[in-house]
């Protein structure tokens, strides 16, 4: 398991939300609304749920890169927002 280096990480935004992709809402790549510039590239935030709890990650390559929690409290917002991915889950 990789972790993301937010050092790499130049901007957060918050986009609409996809769709959901399951029925239920628990999967393995759930779409949040969040996304993250990483070497000038926009990467959406998903989401690995199969509880009341989930791990937030990027894809980047084929390779996913897992966001540990509070790490990306010092990165630069977009507009200003906190960094919800589910309701057990804050990266603020």
């Amino acid at each position: 398991m990789k972790y993301l280096d937010t050092s790499t990480v130049q901007e957060r935004r918050e986009t609409a939300l996809p769709a959901p992709r399951t029925r239920s809402g628990y999967g393995s790549k759930l779409p949040t609304s969040h996304q993250l510039r990483i070497g000038g590239r926009w990467h959406r935030v998903y989401m690995v749920c199969w509880s009341n709890a989930g791990t937030a990650y990027v894809v980047k390559g084929v390779e996913p890169l897992y966001i540990a929690t509070g790490a990306l409290s010092r990165t630069k917002r977009a507009s200003g927002m906190t960094l919800r991915f589910c309701s057990s889950c804050a990266y603020a």
